[in-house]
């Protein structure tokens, strides 16, 4: 955990996988990564955003209120989706620029996707993106999406970038305490190495 605190500190961590058995670590963690972040860009006017991508909706409103307890100056919203006119509700305020006004979002995946999808956003608007629970990021989940779709999307085409006023990918901070999906493994150690590295 020193470790991990010394290279933040450092800023060294730019797309990285950390992996903690205790959650309270990972807020601390998320703390330190933002307050560097901001710190880093004190003197810039305009900021991309970060966002925090959770599936559990629970765990997703939690996090949004730590959130506004920690960082009191900063605007923070939370997009957890739903059906009929919620849906519609998390599509409208993006017409409304209520983007903009906006310091940090807290969105469940398959929501974030589809704003990516539709173009209300761009995922060069981000700055720093917070994965949680990483290791289910294969297959059609929509981590494995947005990552395909949209950041190697462009990460394979800086040109784009560079015409859209110079526009930076974020960085993509995984977080998993369980990077097994199965119980029953003979050599969970390895089965848990090979895991990480085909994320």
């Amino acid at each position: 955990l020193e470790c991990i605190y010394e290279d933040i500190n450092k800023r060294k961590i730019k797309n990285s996988i950390i992996i903690l058995k205790e959650e309270e670590q990972n807020k601390n963690i998320y703390k330190t990564i933002i307050d560097n972040y901001y710190i880093s860009n004190f003197n810039s006017i305009n900021l991309n955003k970060i966002c925090f991508l959770i599936l559990d909706t629970k765990k997703l409103e939690k996090l949004s209120e730590e959130l506004k307890l920690i960082f009191k100056d900063k605007k923070i919203s939370i997009l957890k989706g739903g059906k009929g006119k919620k849906m519609k509700s998390d599509y409208d305020i993006f017409i409304n620029n209520y983007f903009e006004k906006k310091d940090i979002f807290v969105a469940n995946p398959d929501v974030f996707y589809k704003l990516l999808s539709t173009g209300f956003i761009k995922i060069y608007q981000f700055s720093i993106l917070f994965l949680d629970d990483c290791h289910l990021c294969e297959g059609n989940h929509p981590y494995n999406n947005i990552m395909q779709e949209f950041y190697f999307y462009y990460l394979y085409r800086k040109y784009i970038l560079k015409i859209i006023n110079n526009y930076s990918l974020p960085n993509i901070i995984g977080f998993s305490n369980s990077p097994l999906l199965y119980e029953k493994i003979i050599n969970k150690e390895d089965k848990s190495n090979n895991y990480l590295i085909n994320i």
